[in-house]
């Protein structure tokens, strides 16, 4: 929900007006006196209820990030690998992440004008247990001579482009 938190202040707002227009007198039938609520005793319940909004719809946009899926073991994950050896191939890496679950692709990530590989890289596999079962096992082991780092892939950050670059304003 994109307004959730302004969502849950116009609630907290209502309950407390709520409150502070029944203060005067509480009737029960259990009581037989009147009973004054105080200000803290107000604000104590509108937080409550505020509080209880917020987890109810804190929930609503979870799940939103495309390369991590969804942590029920279906869809696929991304995994970055950082500290390649210049001699690593895709067949390599295919190979040693395979053994863990189901490899979907695999990119070396390469220099756009030298083609030399950047050291590190990006798996595909098919399921979230299947990536978290590889990460755990091979972050910071030795392939082709180099401790390699494996970690989730974050979300792609945008760059500016040369042109843009080059002429800001």
């Amino acid at each position: 929900m994109k307004y959730k938190w302004l969502f849950i202040l116009v609630l907290l707002a209502i309950s407390t007006f709520i409150i502070f227009e029944n203060q005067h007198m509480v009737n029960a039938s259990f009581m037989s006196y009147p009973l004054s609520i105080h200000l803290g005793v107000m604000l104590i319940i509108g937080l409550g209820l505020g509080i209880l909004a917020g987890m109810l719809l804190g929930n609503a946009g979870a799940g939103s990030h495309h390369l991590q899926g969804n942590r029920s073991g279906n869809a696929a994950t991304n995994i970055y690998v950082g500290n390649l050896a210049d001699n690593t191939s895709n067949s390599d890496l295919e190979s040693t992440f395979s053994a863990y679950g189901t490899v979907k692709s695999v990119n070396i990530i390469k220099d756009r004008e030298t083609g030399s590989p950047r050291g590190f890289g990006f798996i595909e596999m098919d399921s979230f247990a299947a990536g978290d079962a590889a990460i755990a096992a091979l972050n910071e082991t030795v392939l082709l001579g180099q401790t390699i780092n494996v970690n989730r892939a974050r979300a792609k950050r945008h760059r500016r482009g040369p042109q843009q670059r080059n002429n800001k304003s």
